[in-house]
């Protein structure tokens, strides 16, 4: 027993159902039975197809991350498919030299990566990685952004994720 959602993923992207995911998590609006015993099940199962449509590999993995880290997955939680992680980059980088995706999914991109680099504590992370979501940032919002630095950017995209709570 549980819920499943497949989406035209460059076009919904999880933060548009993870609210829902993690309601349905603790659901008071679904009581699984057992057909076997007809005792309750304390958990339903989740879900959710994701990197398998994606313009880019970093998209495809960001989506995957997000996923797992905004949907309340556990033990036996599925994700369909997940592409992008069985992805030969080598053979995609070769049959794809440019790869065209709007800039806002560039920015988060970038973001994804900052905070991946930070909690990983990586140092080898990607040159110029903070300079880089800041020029995006500003040539996105305008230069009066200056005062917004890439930890502020990176809670507003999280944030995206509770848009539907009473947080």
């Amino acid at each position: 027993v549980g819920i499943d959602a497949a989406a035209l993923e460059n076009s919904a992207e999880p933060w548009v159902f993870a609210p829902v995911f993690r309601d349905f998590r603790p659901s008071n609006y679904v009581l699984p039975i057992s057909m076997a015993t007809r005792k309750n099940i304390q958990n339903i199962g989740l879900t959710y197809h994701v990197g398998e449509d994606f313009r880019h590999i970093i998209s495809g993995l960001r989506h995957i991350d997000e996923v797992l880290s905004h949907f309340n997955y556990c033990s036996g939680d599925r994700l369909g498919h997940a592409i992008a992680l069985g992805v030969d980059i080598d053979k995609l980088a070769e049959d794809n030299p440019i790869v065209v995706i709007p800039v806002m999914e560039h920015l988060e991109n970038l973001l994804w990566m900052w905070s991946k680099v930070k909690s990983l504590n990586l140092s080898n992370a990607p040159g110029n990685l903070e300079y880089k979501i800041m020029s995006l940032a500003q040539s996105l919002y305008s230069p009066e952004c200056a005062e917004i630095d890439v930890y502020t950017l990176w809670r507003v995209y999280n944030e995206k994720f509770n848009l539907l709570t009473d947080n």
